[in-house]
């Protein structure tokens, strides 16, 4: 995920617009999040989660 990529995100943190991202992004991960483990459970797979091609 983006947290392990320190000195990356923080330039793009003082972008206009970047904090407005930033919050839509965590809300749409934390509505997918659910529906993601939902289908993981269900088709049993043991990849980790593709929250960064999302």
């Amino acid at each position: 995920m983006e947290l392990g990529l320190p000195g990356h995100h923080h330039s793009s943190l003082h972008r206009p617009g970047a904090d407005g991202e930033g919050r839509y992004r965590h809300r749409a991960l934390g509505m997918l999040q659910p529906v993601l483990q939902r289908a993981q459970h269900r088709a049993g797979a043991r990849k980790p989660p593709v929250l960064c091609a999302a």
